[in-house]
């Protein structure tokens, strides 16, 4: 099992979006799903990282990626001090 998870978390039509302009090719079996599809898989994920506030970081993904990034190792530098 893993010391933290980190979860960079956006709304679903932003990274449904992020999806649209990243991908030069045909859409894979997990880029065809539905929107509920993914609004359950993030309402999952959340839910674990609630459940398990120790093990989860969660990052707002829809901040500057800068500020994402910053986010990400003070999560990670609490962990190793």
């Amino acid at each position: 099992m893993p010391d933290l998870t980190v979860i960079i978390d956006v709304p679903t039509e932003i990274g449904l979006q992020r999806i649209r302009q990243r991908a030069s090719d045909l859409p894979d079996r997990m880029e065809r799903e539905n929107i509920d599809f993914y609004n359950k898989v993030r309402e999952g994920y959340l839910v674990l990282a609630k459940s398990l506030p120790g093990r989860f970081l969660v990052i707002d993904g829809a901040q500057a990626e800068d500020i994402v990034e910053k986010e990400i190792w003070a999560g990670l530098q609490k962990l190793l001090t």
